[in-house]
């Protein structure tokens, strides 16, 4: 035990010792997780038919697989919208297309597609 050097009377150090943490619980199980990952899936295929005229597919070359498939910003500027929205994931992004109603602007292609107009349109 410590004792005060001057008054020299026990000094109690209760206040300073940590105290153990109850244990988080998990952030979500896994059937929650397969859940999310479904309604994503879900709502990722809806977003990507809407822009993809009526069909899951890109616009350019027909590629139909959701791994590949992104909406694109007619226009260019993506980056800077989202930004400009606060989304920084697909997910939130293909949220907020619902949310409003898919406003126009946007169309589905597959990445190398994408990457093709960026550089041929010199986007940012």
């Amino acid at each position: 035990m410590r004792v005060c050097p001057y008054c020299r009377e026990p000094i109690v150090l209760e206040h300073l010792v940590r105290k153990p943490r109850a244990k988080k619980a998990k952030a979500s199980t896994e059937k929650e997780k397969q859940y999310a990952r479904k309604a994503h899936a879900e709502r990722k295929l809806r977003v990507l038919t809407h822009y993809g005229w009526g069909k899951s597919r890109c616009i350019e070359c027909g590629e139909n697989r959701l791994a590949c498939l992104s909406v694109d910003h007619i226009g260019g500027g993506g980056l800077k919208h989202r930004k400009e929205l606060g989304i920084n994931s697909g997910s939130a992004f293909y949220s907020w297309l619902e949310k409003n109603g898919y406003p126009r602007g946007y169309q589905t292609l597959c990445m190398n597609c994408q990457y093709i107009k960026k550089e041929e349109n010199k986007e940012v």
